[in-house]
């Protein structure tokens, strides 16, 4: 991998996780304005049972995803949360993280455009298993979020017309 796909790959995944990551620091700002700190220490700061009911009942309203529970949950253990506590009200997020495949980059090639890359994004993005994807046709790469199958992704990248050299 050369340097600069290395920092393309960077960037396009820079790119996709600073929303996610800008709303868990809105969301810990807001908590840290408008929640007397009196809350944390009466309901979330014990290292018992209870303090962990109360967090997992807060967190069941805050839409975050697993880039903005990072910041949202040093915010609360910052204000005096427990570790317990803070764990717990993001278990299920974390959870549903470590279930995800993750991202893979491949190589694709034959992408020349905009359309090039609207069509293998179509076409891939339309398999069961597929969070996201993006094509980059000047890298030559198509980074794909999810659980689908290398197997699934070759063939979907071919009935788009392109050919597909395996993970990159």
């Amino acid at each position: 991998m050369s340097i600069g796909n290395f920092l393309l790959s960077f960037l396009s995944v820079l790119n996709a996780m600073s929303p996610y990551l800008l709303l868990g620091f809105l969301i810990a700002g807001v908590l840290h304005v408008f929640v007397p700190k009196r809350f944390y220490a009466k309901y979330l700061s014990r290292d018992n049972k209870l303090s962990v009911l109360w967090a997992a009942l807060l967190g069941i309203p805050l839409p975050l995803c697993s880039c903005g529970v990072i910041p949202t949950a040093v915010g609360l253990k910052n204000e005096g949360a427990s570790k317990g506590a803070v764990g717990m009200k993001f278990f299920d997020k974390f959870k549903k993280q470590k279930t995800e495949a993750g991202t893979v980059v491949y190589a694709v090639e034959g992408m020349h455009c905009n359309h090039c890359k609207a069509a293998v994004e179509q076409s891939v993005g339309k398999l069961k298993g597929v969070e996201t994807c993006e094509a980059t046709p000047a890298a030559n790469t198509l980074v794909v979020t999810g659980t689908a199958s290398e197997n699934d992704i070759r063939k979907a990248v071919e009935q788009a017309g392109f050919e597909f050299k395996g993970v990159k």
